[in-house]
């Protein structure tokens, strides 16, 4: 079984929830910004998008996300 992660936050277009796998979600401590891969870069480096915490409604099975 594959543990999921659901982040339910606001955009621009209204409220978006998005599911995860286990570790593509994280918490940066410094920044407060919940941040998961979007896409690659032509050279295959990642690219992020960022959160900030007051856009963010919930998140289940907060106890399983990375902090860093």
């Amino acid at each position: 079984m594959i543990h999921m992660a659901k982040l339910v936050y606001e955009t621009r277009d209204g409220v978006e929830t998005q599911e995860f796998d286990r570790g593509e979600l994280t918490l940066n401590r410094e920044t407060g910004y919940v941040e998961f891969q979007i896409g690659e870069t032509s050279m295959e480096n990642p690219i992020r998008k960022h959160i900030p915490r007051e856009r963010v409604y919930y998140i289940e099975d907060e106890n399983d996300i990375e902090m860093r």
